[in-house]
């Protein structure tokens, strides 16, 4: 499973150019990464940390962290900032579904450093009992649903993978992003859900629905680069 959760990463929506009067928690996050790329250097990242005032968004941060530092090529330091990301949530005194999605996810991304197979597979285990308690408690809650389509996309058939992956995304594009009105709930998720949808349909060679969601996912998504670049594969 390991080339296959660097792809995890890839599939963040990376648009930093954001703008506006008041950037919540997650598009600080988002542009610091982008900046982070741009001046190969993480302290944009290290300054948006500081001043980050709660433990899901710092461990957001360390997620972002680690996908930089694995790309410039310091898999210690981005093993050791994810792990800091999963530790920050398994101390949360009240879990959340939204804890328990974005651990999930964090933790799936921690496989790639880990080389036993059994070990592997205990983590895979408890990536998808906490995505599945993230569903529990919320069963609109996007994030949820991305978290359990990720490790079942990207588990071989031979070890049980492969089997409810379209189902679940298939729910979670026809989800909201965020509800509510507070300035800084998370909005990830449903993006990277259209990406993983429409990768699985090009791998299953069905054209006319990667297609369809592609062309559903461009109108929602104008400026996603990742979702723009699918389309040199039709």
């Amino acid at each position: 499973m390991r080339t296959i959760l660097i792809l995890i990463a890839c599939c963040i929506s990376l648009q930093s150019t954001i703008t506006g009067k008041a950037q919540n928690s997650q598009q600080r996050i988002g542009q610091a990464l982008g900046i982070a790329f741009r001046e190969q250097n993480p302290s944009a990242m290290e300054q948006v940390e500081k001043e980050l005032t709660s433990d899901y968004w710092r461990s957001y941060c360390d997620y972002y962290k680690a996908i930089y530092l694995l790309k410039s090529g310091e898999k210690e330091k981005s093993r050791q900032s994810i792990e800091n990301g999963i530790k920050r949530l398994e101390k949360l005194k009240e879990k959340t579904s939204e804890s328990y999605a974005l651990v999930s996810v964090l933790r799936t991304f921690s496989m790639q450093f880990v080389k036993n197979a059994m070990k592997q597979g205990m983590i895979s285990e408890q990536v998808k009992d906490e995505a599945q308690k993230a569903i529990t408690l919320d069963g609109q809650n996007v994030r949820a649903y991305y978290a359990l389509a990720s490790i079942d996309y990207y588990t071989p058939q031979e070890y049980g993978g492969g089997t409810n992956a379209e189902k679940l995304l298939l729910k979670a594009v026809t989800l909201e992003e965020q509800y509510g009105n507070a300035a800084d709930l998370p909005t990830w998720g449903k993006d990277s859900s259209y990406q993983m949808l429409i990768s699985l349909y090009l791998k299953n060679k069905d054209k006319v629905n990667a297609r369809k969601y592609w062309e559903e996912a461009i109108k929602q998504y104008p400026e996603d680069r990742m979702i723009e670049s699918l389309r040199e594969k039709f």
